[in-house]
């Protein structure tokens, strides 16, 4: 979009190269429709120059449509791109974090889980987020064993799997969920725009070659043999000699009878 601000065509290399020419005012490329080290230096020069918060005009008028448009109803929608959090769990205040809210052991997660599960529950922004990710990676199961299986923790929290302490299994089970999750998300996320950007090059390339290559419709050709001029007013046919044997030239007005033209002309079998 910045681009086309600039009046920049991107229809083929050989059209950018005339159009960066004719911004700069001068002949710095050559218009070879070969792109290489220059043209693409020159193209890098241009987009170092679009502001980081740059804004279309359609973009201003979105915008202004949006402030126009009444609140609707926030629909809860699982979201396209998958699951992400905002919890990286990489502080080192992450012990402090679990027993500000009690959690010590496997059976004070239990605890949690469900007792923050009820309504009327209210936490902060990471510890919100930190339920959100625990119930995600237990599916819901809150069963000792299956937070054994999951973050391998025991029951008492004290030396751990890894020898960091459970504390500490805990944390890297945490933080390497976030990093799957939030990679995974982020990979859809980038997928979806690439597509939607190809499509909009698409259906951009598609209309710039309809306007460069309209439909052109060629007039009827009749064959030589029959030759119908068609005025305003009148019909005029002309039967060669040579082709309808016996039947010769003939002429004809609108009151003439067409099937009785026809059939002695040759062009209808007569009965």
């Amino acid at each position: 979009m910045y681009l086309d601000s600039m009046g920049i065509d991107m229809s083929n290399a050989q059209a950018m190269q005339a159009s960066i020419n004719k911004h700069y005012g001068n002949n710095r490329l050559a218009v070879d429709n070969k792109w290489g080290n220059k043209s693409q230096g020159a193209l890098n020069e241009l987009l170092r120059g679009m502001p980081a918060d740059y804004v279309n005009a359609d973009m201003r008028e979105g915008l202004a449509n949006e402030k126009n448009i009444p609140d609707q109803p926030v629909v809860d929608a699982p979201d396209p791109f998958g699951y992400k959090t905002s919890n990286t769990y990489e502080g080192n205040d992450f012990a402090s974090r679990m027993k500000g809210m009690g959690i010590k052991s496997n059976a004070d997660l239990i605890n949690f889980m469900h007792n923050s599960g009820k309504a009327g529950w209210k936490g902060d922004a990471w510890q919100t987020q930190f339920r959100s990710d625990v119930d995600k990676a237990l599916g819901g199961d809150y069963s000792d064993a299956n937070i054994r299986k999951t973050f391998h923790t025991k029951n008492g929290w004290g030396g751990g799997f890894l020898g960091g302490g459970d504390f500490a299994d805990f944390q890297n089970a945490l933080q390497t969920n976030a990093g799957v999750w939030n990679g995974m998300y982020d990979r859809k996320q980038e997928e979806a725009r690439m597509d939607a950007a190809r499509q909009q090059l698409a259906a951009k390339r598609a209309q710039q070659y309809t306007e460069q290559n309209p439909v052109k419709l060629k007039p009827l050709q009749m064959p030589a043999e029959m030759n119908i001029n068609y005025g305003p007013m009148y019909y005029k046919s002309s039967v060669a000699a040579s082709t309808l044997g016996d039947a010769g030239a003939g002429t004809m007005n609108p009151s003439d009878d067409w099937m009785q033209f026809a059939a002695q002309s040759g062009y209808l079998p007569q009965q």
